[in-house]
């Protein structure tokens, strides 16, 4: 075991696990990633003494008398790609994450999923072939712009950038990088993989360029920029029940699947964006946020349903009356603070929830009286009426009031690996304004998260 953990990270397996419980440890998939994040939890919680428990199973973990806490500035799951990548000792020492590495490297080999695995390929692989003429020229822009001297946040930002200009969704962008450098369709942050084998990637690049002529750019197909509705048509991951759609027959609902994100506390390039954008709204007043009509059709729904929009304020409203009232935003977390400019810019309600606590199918219906929903930050639950939209799985209800509040148990933390997103429009918010916004909630996340965009689609009661 000593081989696999560095012994304080033993003791505290040891120490967290209740005294009537078997010590149940297998290190096959992301039992020792999670047992890192949940050792640097218990440090955080013993430097800021806040939990407890947590605080009391951390120092118990201790090896001596003195007290070591360990690094916070990045994952072990962020080391675990950065020792896959060559040149990458710098960042490492950056985040002082050295002695970890020879635990990151042994997981990789002997423990860690296909997913978590990240080779350079020597060869072009031949899926790069058959990338499009828009993703080859984007891959020599890349090319072109690698010797100049970036730090990885602002090149990862850049990326978008180059990649609107190419008229590619950020999915297709990633997609041609990852294809051409791991013959995957995802992979570690873009910027790393990219700025730490700079000489490497460029030639790669150039040479995909150059190794057939420039194909004409097809849009569409799994691209959420396409010119038509991309209609979900999953029954199978979510639904609008018919009761809904005959009281509501304006209503549509987005739906997309993001896979393989990393979730942090914050990071400077989107605080930087955060206050961008707050800079954007300084004039904004209360009485102004009355006048969208996005705005009022949320209000008109919550009227429908019986719900006092003084009250329960429909998320786009919450947020920017903050804003307008001086009170700035909530820090929540790399994803939730990403995707909530975009509910600010669009004035749309976007919900994200864990993937892997969802129990598909997913539907929009009424509640059943008598349901009950324990929400996130409550201790008691909370009854549902009978005329409240809600989202629910197999489980019962993960939010309430079209994307207002969200269930403890499906909650994004920094530990959720896979998003299930929804946005919700009805009245004058159209099906086009609900895709667009689901587009770019889903761009923000990757942006800042990584990951990879496995279902897009929106339902409608048409």
């Amino acid at each position: 075991m000593l081989e696999i953990l560095p012994p304080e990270l033993l003791r505290f397996l040891m120490v967290k696990t209740k005294l009537n419980q078997a010590i149940n440890f297998d290190p096959a998939g992301d039992t020792i990633p999670d047992l890192f994040d949940d050792y640097q939890q218990a440090a955080l919680a013993y430097k800021n003494k806040s939990d407890e428990d947590l605080a009391r199973a951390f120092e118990y973990s201790q090896i001596g008398k003195e007290v070591k806490l360990p690094p916070f500035g990045a994952r072990f799951i962020n080391l675990a790609q950065w020792v896959q990548m060559p040149n990458a000792e710098q960042k490492i020492k950056e985040y002082d994450m050295e002695e970890w590495v020879p635990y990151a490297k042994i997981w990789v080999e002997r423990f860690a999923p296909d997913s978590a695995k990240y080779e350079l390929k020597k060869d072009i692989p031949e899926s790069a072939k058959k990338l499009t003429g828009k993703q080859k020229e984007f891959l020599k822009k890349v090319a072109t712009e690698i010797d100049k001297d970036w730090n990885a946040e602002e090149f990862q930002k850049q990326i978008y950038d180059w990649a609107k200009d190419f008229s590619l969704s950020s999915h297709e962008a990633f997609e041609a990088i990852y294809i051409s450098l791991l013959d995957k369709t995802y992979g570690p942050k873009a910027a790393w993989l990219i700025l730490f084998n700079k000489d490497f990637v460029k030639l790669r690049f150039e040479e995909i360029y150059s190794s057939s002529e420039r194909s004409e750019f097809r849009s569409g197909n799994s691209s959420p920029q396409g010119r038509t509705i991309i209609s979900l048509n999953k029954p199978n991951v979510f639904s609008i029940d018919n009761a809904v759609k005959e009281k509501y027959p304006s209503i549509s609902i987005g739906i997309a699947i993001i896979k393989g994100v990393t979730i942090e506390e914050t990071n400077p390039q989107l605080e930087r964006e955060k206050e961008a954008f707050l800079k954007s709204l300084a004039g904004l007043t209360t009485e102004q946020l009355g006048q969208y009509p996005e705005i009022q059709a949320y209000r008109r729904l919550y009227k429908e349903m019986g719900v006092d929009w003084h009250s329960r304020r429909p998320s786009p409203e919450a947020l920017l009356r903050r804003v307008a009232l001086k009170k700035g935003l909530y820090t929540v977390n790399t994803c939730v603070d990403a995707y909530n400019l975009v509910v600010m810019k669009h004035r749309i309600s976007v919900g994200a929830f864990d993937l892997d606590k969802i129990d598909f199918p997913t539907v929009l219906r009424f509640p059943e009286k008598g349901e009950e929903i324990l929400l996130l930050g409550d201790s008691e639950p909370t009854v549902y009426k009978e005329t409240e939209l809600a989202y629910f799985d197999r489980k019962g209800g993960y939010n309430i009031d079209f994307n207002f509040r969200d269930a403890k148990r499906t909650a994004v933390q920094l530990k959720t690996k896979n998003l299930y997103l929804n946005i919700d429009g009805v009245y004058d918010i159209t099906s086009s304004q609900v895709e667009q916004a689901l587009r770019e909630a889903c761009d923000i996340i990757m942006k800042h998260c990584g990951g990879r965009l496995e279902t897009f689609g929106v339902d409608t009661a048409s």
